[in-house]
């Protein structure tokens, strides 16, 4: 998407076409990640200097309540995962490295009677590939 394009949708949506929102907006959802607030705030601060890490959480958060991100929280750790399709997360727990696992390589084994499943997050921790051969 070009610049324009994240700003039309940003005004869509309701938000102002901020430098940051515009600049978050290609950084995010321009490709399917994982991101911290603290990894976005110094993506953003690399190229706008002077935003501050509340306006990364804000942005974020702002994301999150239009349905562009969905929020994981793994221990004191705060992911946004722009791949909002159903699916799990490996994450490895030596260097922290998170990885999409497909919806049919990760089962829900049962469901008690009576629930009705509307989303399903699950977070599996162990070791990366990497990690492993070191």
């Amino acid at each position: 998407m070009q610049r324009r394009d994240w700003q039309k949708r940003l005004q869509q949506a309701g938000l102002r076409a901020t430098p940051q929102r515009v600049l978050a907006a290609e950084l995010v959802l321009a490709r399917a990640r994982h991101i911290t607030p603290q990894q976005l705030h110094a993506e953003l601060a690399a190229r706008l200097p002077g935003v501050s890490l509340n306006t990364a959480y804000q942005i974020l958060q702002q994301f999150e309540a239009l349905g562009w991100v969905r929020r994981l929280a793994l221990g004191a750790r705060t992911w946004f995962d722009s791949n909002t399709t159903p699916h799990d997360h490996l994450v490895c727990t030596r260097c922290g490295r998170m990885e999409d696992l497909p919806p049919e390589q990760a089962q829900l084994s049962s469901v008690p009677q009576g629930w009705r499943i509307t989303r399903v997050m699950r977070i599996a921790e162990g070791l990366c590939p990497r990690c492993l051969s070191r």
